[in-house]
């Protein structure tokens, strides 16, 4: 796709491109009480390809100069809806150098493009945008003939929790139910595949498997009641492959950062230029069961002793955030959009109201 003054391309990417994308990744910039840079090193096109079954990657490219400028990228995955396994795309929104971001407006045509390369591979689009942005939401929610709608779901609340905790209180007996016993534990992923299943099926947006993509090498875990499984989750490191840096500490966050947040129960502040030493995690509880996720959930972060925190997210409507908002925590959030290339709003209306779980690891 070529720009009126023919100076900009649009173009699927290539393997090789992947050092380009890295630096547009290094050039962001960061605002907020915390300002964090998000990264994919050492190549964000592998990065890309471990949370999806397909990626498809646009540059933009300033012709004149030889150089890439930009990308967008459209991550395809499979996942629950309406208790059907339908292929969902994330769209993971256009980054730009610095210098072309006021010179330029190409927004629609990568909107245009990303559709011709992904229409007929995808039922839905999703993606998410920091609720602070408000710039970039305002622009976006704004109907524009040219552009898909922006529909908002709602919104998406990241918790980190310390990790490394102690002090759990099992015992064989747990005094808020006579007679029930409790164990959790790592398991093997056969263990909770079933499990695992039956209460995705009940989540739109959950993955389709406890194995997709790059949960395979996640840490599982189960919780026993009377030696039945009554929930499941995981904790996966993905820092190989993707980083959150701290740039900058602003407000009050500039004082917190200070304290000795890990003896008050919260999460260590990373250093300025410091990568976070965190996990992301999952959790499914039957019936939602708040006893049964909090004794897992401790469990996970006790054994989790070499991150910093753990981090996973709820959306607004989940049964279980209200537990995770009496933990003790530090949180983000996200607005949730269905991106409507055709205007119709059939898939919005279908998943508005809906029980949703998005996990944190694949956003």
């Amino acid at each position: 796709m070529n720009f009126p003054n023919d100076q900009f391309e649009l173009i699927l990417a290539e393997d090789g491109d992947w050092r380009e994308i890295k630096e547009i990744f290094e050039s962001g910039e960061f605002d907020g009480g915390i300002a964090v840079q998000y990264l994919r090193n050492p190549n964000p096109i592998a990065s890309f390809e471990k949370e999806g079954e397909k990626v498809v990657i646009l540059m933009l490219r300033d012709k004149q100069k030889n150089k890439a400028v930009g990308f967008g990228a459209c991550i395809i995955k499979r996942v629950y809806k309406d208790k059907k396994v339908v292929n969902m795309g994330y769209l993971t929104g256009l980054k730009l150098l610095p210098q072309y971001r006021k010179r330029i407006f190409v927004i629609p045509d990568c909107y245009q493009k990303i559709y011709e390369y992904t229409g007929d591979q995808v039922d839905f689009y999703f993606t998410t945008i920091l609720k602070e942005n408000t710039a970039v939401r305002k622009m976006l929610e704004k109907p524009r003939k040219l552009m898909p709608l922006y529909d908002y779901l709602g919104d998406y609340r990241v918790y980190f929790c310390k990790s490394g905790i102690s002090n759990l209180n099992f015992g064989r007996q747990d005094n808020t139910k006579a007679g029930a016993e409790y164990f959790p534990r790592r398991c093997g992923r056969n263990e909770l595949v079933t499990f695992f299943s039956k209460q995705a099926q009940g989540a739109d947006l959950s993955l389709e498997s406890i194995a997709a993509y790059d949960l395979e090498n996640a840490v599982y875990y189960g919780l026993y009641k009377d030696n039945v499984l009554t929930a499941c989750g995981y904790v996966l490191n993905q820092q190989q492959y993707k980083q959150y840096v701290v740039k900058k500490y602003a407000g009050i966050y500039r004082l917190i950062s200070k304290l000795p947040t890990r003896l008050l129960g919260y999460p260590s502040f990373p250093g300025i230029n410091e990568t976070a030493n965190c996990a992301c995690a999952g959790l499914w509880a039957e019936n939602n069961d708040v006893v049964s996720a909090d004794k897992l959930w401790r469990f996970m972060r006790r054994d989790a002793k070499e991150f910093d925190f753990l981090m996973i997210g709820f959306f607004e409507n989940h049964p279980l955030r209200s537990y995770f908002e009496k933990t003790k925590h530090i949180h983000y959030d996200s607005c949730c959009y269905i991106v409507d290339f055709k205007h119709n709003k059939n898939i919005f209306d279908e998943l508005s109201e809906e029980n949703l779980y998005i996990d944190v690891a694949f956003l």
